[in-house]
């Protein structure tokens, strides 16, 4: 065999079999991911509030009232958010691939929600909510809310530490996701605003993937 070839096929096997791979998509994630929010909310005109509205109106491709009233929804550099939307997926979906072979709670229910929640992000890009808001609302933020939390919790029941997750911070992560889901549908906002209950739904799973990842970097692994 050529010596490339053994060259090659040692890379893919470390990418397979080290966390450091995983904990680098898992950062970057949440890096794009927020800075996707601060690069389109800077070309709005007409300010954008992190308090009062969605992470889903920075993506919105036309300009007006949403839905006949209340907020006013327009994004110049929407697809800065959608490509964001769709990057974050991404990378969430390449380190779980990445990672589950060494981390076991990643072969678990846990692993298949962490799965689900970054296949919703990419479709969140995919399907802005002006555009097509029965997908959007059913197949990228339901999913991405449910799952990314719900997963949390999944992992928080495996008899181990310091892989996917430790399992008390998990299940609280998991636990404040779904109460701010249940309340963001509920419109009850505790004074957050309908954008600021709403990023307390989302970000509990990109906080524990890169508290992760970063533990993992740190370790060297």
């Amino acid at each position: 065999m050529a010596p490339e070839a053994v060259g090659s096929r040692s890379f893919v096997a470390w990418l397979l079999e080290s966390r450091t791979a995983g904990a680098c998509s898992w950062v970057l994630a949440a890096i794009f991911f927020l800075l996707a929010q601060l690069v389109a909310g800077a070309a709005w005109t007409r300010p954008y509030s992190w308090a009062s509205h969605n992470i889903s109106d920075l993506g919105a491709t036309s300009c007006g009232p949403w839905q006949g009233g209340g907020r006013w929804v327009c994004s110049p550099w929407h697809e800065v958010m959608n490509i964001g939307f769709v990057i974050t997926g991404v990378l969430v979906v390449l380190g779980v691939v990445l990672r589950w072979r060494c981390d076991r709670a990643l072969a678990g229910p846990a692993g298949v929600c962490v799965l689900l929640a970054g296949v919703a992000y990419v479709v969140a890009g995919f399907a802005p909510a002006d555009k097509h808001e029965n997908v959007h609302v059913v197949l990228a933020a339901l999913p991405l809310f449910l799952f990314g939390n719900v997963g949390l919790g999944a992992c928080s029941g495996t008899p181990f530490t310091l892989e996917f997750c430790s399992s008390s911070d998990s299940l609280l992560m998991g636990v404040v996701g779904l109460v701010a889901m249940i309340l963001f549908f509920g419109s009850h906002y505790l004074g957050l605003g309908q954008g600021g209950i709403e990023r307390v739904v989302v970000w509990p799973l990109l906080v524990v993937l890169v508290a992760v990842a970063l533990h993992d970097l740190r370790r060297g692994t």
